[in-house]
């Protein structure tokens, strides 16, 4: 587990594999001092998470994203390679 402190107060805690809205980076891959979801990064830890199993929302809408805390996040559950081939075939309009 990841924790990650905003600059304007808002913070998460998910698995550092978990997508981001930001094509094929993963929240583990954004470092102190990178932008994310139009602020700064001011701090970021890994966590020990003790429980058998972590929880992810499958959104039902076209882009997969959803919000947590007021932070923008990808969807585990989503097949984005889904997404990109449909907006690259102009099924997405």
């Amino acid at each position: 587990m990841v924790h990650i402190d905003l600059a304007d107060g808002r913070n998460i805690q998910v698995t550092a594999g978990h997508p981001s809205f930001v094509n094929d980076k993963s929240i583990g891959d954004f470092e102190i001092g990178d932008y994310y979801d139009g602020s700064k990064i001011i701090n970021k830890y890994e966590m020990i998470y003790s429980e058998k199993f972590t929880y992810d929302i499958l959104p039902e809408g076209e882009t997969g994203f959803y919000w947590i805390n007021g932070i923008l996040l990808g969807s585990t559950l989503y097949n984005y390679n889904s997404l990109v081939n449909n907006i690259n075939c102009g099924k997405n309009k």
